[in-house]
């Protein structure tokens, strides 16, 4: 019951932007951290891909389901290949931890990549700032 409420305790303190940055940091060259943004990219796109073709025919969305899926394995298997190689504290494993759940996973990627992503949320907050949203800026 004690370690329930330990990941609980996590869970709720670490958002998905902070376990991207924990996942990120774990990777050895810049080369590898970019194929691994490039990979979750491309798996965000399948995401939107398949909410817009929800109303198409079922081939067309199996496709897209199977390809998703198959991306989606490959960045499990390279989240979980960090997680064992390298030599974390307990602290960073519990963390980690969290994304052992696929849902958890896509949920961090659509965050991290979705229109009211981090980087997002940061550009409209500069324009607001610089007053470019104020009535009439716009003609």
């Amino acid at each position: 019951m004690e370690k329930f409420s330990q990941e609980n305790n996590i869970e709720k303190e670490l958002n998905h932007l902070e376990l991207w940055r924990e996942v990120l940091s774990l990777f050895g060259t810049e080369d590898a951290k970019e194929k691994f943004i490039d990979l979750c990219r491309r798996y965000y796109a399948y995401l939107v891909k398949a909410k817009a073709m929800a109303g198409m025919n079922e081939r067309t969305v199996e496709v897209s389901e199977s390809s998703r899926a198959g991306i989606h394995n490959q960045i499990m298997t390279t989240i979980y290949s960090l997680m064992t190689q390298s030599k974390l504290s307990q602290e960073k494993k519990e963390k980690l931890n969290l994304l052992a759940n696929r849902h958890r996973v896509a949920e961090m990627i659509d965050d991290v990549f979705g229109p009211q992503s981090p980087a997002e949320k940061e550009k409209t907050s500069k324009m607001t700032e610089a007053g470019r949203f104020r009535k009439g800026e716009f003609d």
